[in-house]
């Protein structure tokens, strides 16, 4: 059986590896764009990542379990606070942070590899 400890010093430095030639690749195509002078091409470059982006987002989403999805949903998308979800849903405000805890730690293992540390901490609003 591998260690935990000899996994992250295989698999960490192989996904940073991975995440700067996937920038690499992007900035190329970027710049390419840029010298052709091609703005609709750069526009339409931006809405393929973000549209990839939210569609990984959405997924990582729908592979919490239904109560953790659903919780999720209703603070970090409608904006209700703990208080209101215990409320809501007839349940402690204790189990309604759980939930939230546990969404946000499966959605940064599922993103990882598509979003750089400090953007995925920004984007989950952790």
């Amino acid at each position: 059986m591998v260690s935990s400890k000899a996994y992250l010093f295989s698999s960490v430095p192989k996904r940073c590896l991975n995440h700067l030639e996937q920038l690499k690749v992007r900035n190329e195509y970027q710049e390419q764009l840029l010298q052709k002078g091609d703005i609709t091409g750069l526009l339409t470059w931006e809405y393929y990542v973000e549209s990839e982006l939210r569609e990984h987002i959405e997924k990582a989403i729908r592979q919490l379990p239904p109560q953790c999805q659903k919780i999720f949903i209703m603070n970090r998308f409608d904006g209700k606070s703990i208080a209101q979800i215990a409320e809501e849903l007839e349940i402690s405000p204790r189990t309604a942070e759980k939930h939230i805890e546990v969404a946000l730690k499966k959605l940064r293992q599922e993103l990882a590899d598509y979003l750089p540390t400090g953007l995925l901490f920004w984007l989950l609003n952790i």
